[in-house]
């Protein structure tokens, strides 16, 4: 599933709209296995990096109290939108 989680859209609860929107999107992130972000860099732009992505457990538990095993390590990414369309995902310092 994707949703938007602009920080705007997330905090704004103004009207019944934004609010059930908020609600609804942290309901299910604290039910997923797994979330993917992708933000732009905090330093702004750069040549060679369009941006961050971070992937996590999340909080879903099975049965009784049992945790879900981490299958995943959590990290963060760096990625990079080409001129053609094409996108390449790297480590940090590659």
């Amino acid at each position: 599933m994707t949703f938007s989680a602009d920080q705007p859209l997330v905090e704004g609860r103004q009207t019944p709209l934004e609010t059930d929107h908020s609600t609804m999107l942290l309901s299910l992130a604290h039910q997923a296995d797994l979330i993917m972000s992708l933000r732009l860099l905090d330093s702004g732009t750069a040549r060679d990096v369009s941006g961050v992505v971070r992937i996590t457990v999340g909080d879903q538990e099975l049965g009784a109290g049992a945790v879900l095993e981490k299958k995943l390590e959590e990290r963060d990414l760096l990625y990079f939108v080409g001129g053609d369309g094409g996108v390449r995902v790297f480590e940090r310092g590659q």
